[in-house]
């Protein structure tokens, strides 16, 4: 993807070009598709979010700022609709989550015949759990421990050092794992 490009068909589009708007989308569908199933573990469920971030980003392209990235924006709104759905329900399995929240032990989830009850259950834990983290506890750890973005990348998006970010990603897993596992360490 060329963010150049994709900045410049953006900014096009903000001005009432709508002949940009399906090249900018073709050039972020894959990048963003595959940003949401990192969230949801689901093809179907990730190709919904995407469109209904695709309408949020449509109706409110007055809100972009043309002097920054336009692949950054549309991934924070897309961020925002994958954890407003995963407060609602999730079908990411407790055992990623915990995985995610660097829980080693998180195995032992995997063969439990109540799984289905655990979905809901989890889809709950993990929106209060998020909830919880402080804002930018929520955007380092879902940017890098969800969306596999490059720590470099976060740290220069958000203003902070590496090693600073790579504290803050350790809080947020911690506080994660402590309040998904509960204090005595487990589910």
């Amino acid at each position: 993807m060329d963010d150049v490009r994709c900045d410049r068909w953006a900014a096009g589009y903000r001005n009432g070009d709508a002949a940009l708007l399906r090249p900018l989308v073709e050039a972020m569908a894959r990048p963003l598709l595959a940003c949401a199933y990192r969230y949801v573990r689901d093809w179907d469920t990730a190709a919904d979010l995407v469109q209904e971030a695709w309408l949020k980003i449509i109706e409110h392209i007055g809100r972009y700022d043309p002097s920054r990235s336009f692949a950054v924006w549309a991934r924070a709104v897309l961020r925002n609709t994958c954890l407003t759905h995963l407060r609602k329900i999730t079908r990411l399995p407790r055992t990623a989550l915990l995985e995610v929240a660097g829980d080693t032990a998180s195995e032992r989830l995997a063969d439990d015949p109540q799984h289905a009850i655990e979905l809901q259950e989890t889809a709950w834990l993990l929106g209060r759990a998020l909830d919880r983290l402080s804002p930018t506890q929520r955007e380092v750890f879902a940017r890098v421990a969800l969306e596999r973005e490059d720590r470099a990348t976060v740290a220069r998006d958000l203003g902070l050092s590496d090693g600073h970010l790579r504290v803050v990603l350790h809080l947020a897993r911690r506080r994660l794992a402590a309040l998904l596992l509960g204090p005595e360490g487990k589910p």
